[in-house]
């Protein structure tokens, strides 16, 4: 749970404050499950995982498909880039990336 919160911190989806929050749910989380309250715990992890979602506009973190706000055309810049190509196919001469 806290690599969740952290993960959304990290990419932006959370400001300094609603990580401050979320970090205070978390502690509340980890104390329920240290005293077995299983239904309180899984309430406060199910919040967690909602608000964290809904500050950061409702993203899936799991959903890989969706690009819609990134520019391809910078997508392919950057993989274009003769380091990114050695980096990413070493064993293979540069050679530019075709649609």
């Amino acid at each position: 749970m806290k690599v969740y919160i952290d993960y959304a911190y990290t990419l932006g989806y959370l400001d300094i404050y609603q990580r401050k929050k979320t970090l205070i749910d978390y502690e509340k989380f980890s104390t329920a499950l240290d005293e077995q309250r299983w239904d309180e715990a899984y309430n406060i992890s199910n919040n967690i995982v909602e608000n964290v979602s809904a500050l950061g506009g409702n993203f899936n973190v799991y959903d890989i498909r969706s690009f819609s706000d990134i520019s391809m055309n910078n997508v392919r810049t950057y993989m274009e880039l003769p380091a990114v190509k050695k980096a990413a196919l070493p064993n293979l001469a540069c050679q530019t990336v075709r649609n």
